[in-house]
């Protein structure tokens, strides 16, 4: 077994291929492998290109993060001991 690399038209990725040994490569495969990290490769004709450009990245990594669950717990568990505290130091409801 061998693993391509599929991509479209116009050099695109589109997906992984795997093949048997015997089995010829598409004209719209390449045994190149993809370049790592990849965020938007194209394909050339001899290699693949990163064509992110530098600005879409910042973007994309300076997203905010959704919360973990744990976070959420976390900070769920913060405010019900400050609730019980503050019950206890008050002196009930």
């Amino acid at each position: 077994m061998k693993q391509v690399y599929r991509f479209d038209e116009n050099g695109k990725y589109i997906e992984p291929v795997l093949l048997g040994d015997d089995e010829e490569i598409e004209e719209d495969c390449t045994e190149k492998p993809l370049p790592q990290p990849n965020y938007r490769p194209i394909f050339n004709g001899s290699e693949w290109v990163e064509t992110i450009t530098q600005e879409e990245l910042d973007e994309m990594l300076n997203r905010p993060q959704d919360k973990t669950e744990i976070e959420i717990l976390k900070e769920r568990l913060a405010l019900s001991e400050a609730a019980i505290d503050f019950l206890i130091m008050n002196g009930g409801l």
